[in-house]
């Protein structure tokens, strides 16, 4: 995709998008699996600047605590695995105890990224949540569940957190959601932070 993207920039056959894009500016969302391979892109791939990792599970090498230096914001629901059955487990080929197993590795692993990245990152933990409400499953399909929140409100969490995240690592624009320490105006969401240096103050007499 990013090199598509650099060829139509260089040259669009249909010349919609010949030196329209600005590809110094590069941003990643992936939502579960695609969550995952945010924080490896970001490894590898040096033309993406910043990623949103939406619940996924923090698959990487070893050489990813060591070398993990751009802005991560980790987006954790309260329910990461939707509950299963053993009936379910079997039809996948899992025990109880293999599923229990990868669902302590998935903390583990993400709380070892999160504490040794070498750049800044959050982990923005939102309760009443579950791995579908990153998602338009609840838009198609309805899913009533009176432990979560409304899916309307959840995605506009979702949304405000990842604009203001992009917002700061791509276009240098202060925002309290992500400047560090100011609380959530959400009494839903908890977030942690690493490596996000203090905004500098505002010049007396300017907003």
């Amino acid at each position: 995709v990013l090199d598509q993207l650099e060829r139509l920039n260089d040259e669009d056959p249909k010349a919609l998008m010949t030196g329209r894009l600005d590809l110094k500016r590069i941003g990643y969302v992936g939502a579960s699996f695609g969550g995952s391979v945010v924080v490896q892109a970001l490894l590898d791939e040096p033309p993406i600047s910043a990623g949103v990792a939406e619940d996924g599970k923090p698959y990487f090498s070893d050489a990813t605590l060591t070398d993990f230096r751009r802005p991560l914001m980790y987006m954790q629901p309260a329910a990461p695995y939707i509950p299963s059955t053993d009936t379910q487990l079997a039809r996948w080929g899992l025990t109880t105890a293999q599923f229990r197993t990868a669902e302590q590795d998935h903390y583990a692993r993400q709380m070892q990224l999160f504490g040794r990245a070498g750049g800044p990152i959050y982990n923005v933990y939102i309760r009443r949540t579950n791995h579908v409400t990153f998602s338009d499953l609840n838009l198609i399909v309805a899913l009533p569940d009176s432990r979560l929140m409304s899916i309307r409100r959840a995605h506009r969490i979702i949304n405000d957190y990842t604009i203001a995240f992009f917002d700061r690592y791509l276009n240098d624009v202060r925002v309290s959601l992500v400047d560090g320490h100011t609380p959530s105006p959400y009494e839903d969401v908890t977030v942690a932070s690493r490596n996000v240096a203090s905004p500098e103050p505002v010049a007396q007499g300017h907003q």
